[in-house]
């Protein structure tokens, strides 16, 4: 009699323990969540290929893809575990949106917003500064970009922007690294930036300097 009742009992536990397991293993997979949306923060073009650099907040094995596309081109991607890799075999002088996304055992992120650059055209300038001049004029300098793409700098080309007026332009040949913006209205304050140009394309605008026009 005491034998029975203790087999029922432990029937009893292990059909208990069998239906929960379905529950606890849904419950610990529900716990999970995707990866965070990824945010780009550099592209860099060399010869038929973009280097794409990210931030993502989330932890624990994670797989990245970044992508790019063009239209009328094939469409590349890379993968990867680190938040950095290349896109090869693209088409120079052709402008791509590259777009990353995050995935985990528990789904995929949102796709991060899109960054768009030219294969093969150089980054943009270093150390901008301006002094501003009298007669609505500013005299602009920088230094190389840290890539020239494939082919040589071709020339630089200054602009000015305000609220209200702009953008003054200037440019510069390849061997000269300064220029003088002219055409600025006296009191207007003027964001100055700086791209740089080869046969493949033109970069990206610099980081921006400030004046107050003279």
């Amino acid at each position: 009699m005491l034998v029975s009742r203790i087999a029922r009992r432990s029937a009893i536990t292990m059909a208990m323990a069998l239906a929960a397991a379905p529950m606890l293993a849904t419950a610990s997979y529900a716990a999970g969540s995707p990866p965070a949306q990824p945010v780009i923060t550099a592209l860099v073009s060399s010869n038929r290929q973009v280097n794409a650099t990210w931030t993502e907040s989330s932890t624990g094995a994670i797989t990245y893809t970044a992508t790019a596309r063009s239209a009328g081109h094939a469409t590349r991607s890379c993968r990867t575990k680190t938040k950095t890799c290349s896109v090869v075999a693209l088409v120079n002088g052709v402008t791509y949106d590259v777009t990353v996304i995050a995935q985990n055992a528990s789904g995929k992120s949102p796709v991060s917003t899109d960054m768009t650059i030219t294969v093969g055209a150089p980054t943009a300038p270093l150390s901008v500064h301006a002094t501003a001049l009298k007669g609505g004029m500013a005299s602009v300098k920088w230094a190389p970009p840290k890539s020239s793409g494939i082919s040589g700098i071709t020339g630089y080309t200054a602009s000015a922007v305000s609220k209200t007026d702009g953008p003054f332009t200037c440019a510069s040949k390849a061997a000269a690294r300064n220029c003088t913006i002219s055409g600025l209205t006296k009191g207007n304050v003027y964001a100055i930036t700086v791209t740089t140009t080869n046969k493949y394309g033109t970069s990206p605008s610099s980081k921006a300097f400030t004046i107050t026009a003279k």
